[in-house]
């Protein structure tokens, strides 16, 4: 990216900039005025050299009008970026003030930069994935949490029987049919949402865990989730247990390993303390693209959407004031 910085920050110099600033904060206000549990006086300091402050706690005429928009924001759309290069960048939206974007990069010792303008949809674009060459066919499916971790774990499955079968040939059939999986080890792979580990093998599940909500849901009732996802046609039952149809077998196939990953999170300060929120992540290879998103009303979606279709929403939410990615 292109952008230029008006202020470099570590995570105590930001934290420090939102006690001494004045005023109140909006739900999503990256400036907590909270009791500090750092050394305040050494973030106070590093804050004076940077310039951000002067000597009677004053911040910079450049710095208010940024913090206008960090103590109000009414959304937040945070874009993180996982592939040839890891990167965050979460963009402030206000009402009677410009966009304000902070850009985290991985790894960096001091980590936060809050750029003169919000990067522009193209610079957006460059570091988030791009649109696979699918050869596979797609699936789609809106479906309930409980259905959508059964779903997630039966893919995840189907991934491991395929590399199991390639591991025991030494290469990659053209044609692997769909693996049959007891319940117990559908129980094995839910028991996986409860305890939050990141298990290698479980890589569609862990993805879905990263946009579902962070308090610990209850254990779906399996049998239901199961039998509904059955008569929707996204599973099929058979004696000694439960299958994928071909076609979803035939692209989970292709799903075991992803180039480039992305997530964002939209949301919304509807009203006092009151906001909603929206996940969205994607990932793809050569073959395959999955997209999977949380809606508001809690409803997760399976390539609902591609990744191409994604560049297009995308730059209309980098433009402006973004509404509701997934309406």
């Amino acid at each position: 990216m292109t952008e230029k910085k008006i202020a470099q920050l570590d995570a105590e110099m930001l934290a420090a900039l939102g006690v001494v600033t004045a005023g109140g904060r909006g739900a999503l206000s990256p400036l907590k005025p909270f009791e500090p549990v750092f050394s305040m006086d050494a973030a106070l300091r590093r804050l004076l050299q940077a310039g951000l402050l002067d000597s009677v706690g004053k911040t910079s005429a450049q710095m208010q009008t940024v913090i206008k928009t960090l103590a109000a924001p009414k959304a937040a759309l945070e874009i993180d970026t996982f592939g040839k290069e890891e990167r965050g960048i979460t963009i402030y939206y206000a009402d009677q003030s410009p966009p304000v974007a902070v850009m985290q990069e991985i790894n960096a010792e001091e980590n936060l930069l809050i750029l003169e303008s919000p990067p522009s949809e193209d610079e957006v674009l460059s570091n988030f994935p791009k649109p696979a060459k699918i050869s596979e066919p797609l699936f789609s499916a809106e479906l309930s949490q409980e259905k959508s971790k059964c779903l997630a774990v039966m893919l995840d499955l189907q991934c491991q029987a395929m590399l199991a079968e390639l591991s025991r040939k030494g290469e990659m059939e053209e044609y692997i049919p769909a693996a049959i999986v007891p319940t117990q080890a559908l129980d094995d792979g839910l028991a996986l949402f409860a305890s939050r580990d990141e298990t290698p093998g479980w890589l569609i599940s862990g993805f879905l865990d990263g946009i579902l909500p962070s308090e610990n849901l209850p254990q779906p009732d399996r049998d239901a989730a199961l039998n509904e996802l059955a008569r929707e046609g996204f599973i099929v039952k058979v004696e000694e247990g439960w299958k994928l149809p071909e076609h979803i077998a035939n692209w989970a196939n292709h799903a075991y390993v992803y180039d480039e990953c992305a997530l964002l999170t939209l949301q919304h300060d509807v009203a006092e303390w009151d906001t909603r929120e929206e996940c969205l992540f994607c990932a793809r290879n050569n073959e395959v693209e999955l997209v999977l998103t949380r809606k508001q009303n809690g409803l997760i979606g399976f390539n609902k959407c591609t990744i191409e279709e994604l560049h297009e929403r995308l730059k209309a939410l980098v433009r402006q004031n973004p509404a509701f990615l997934l309406e």
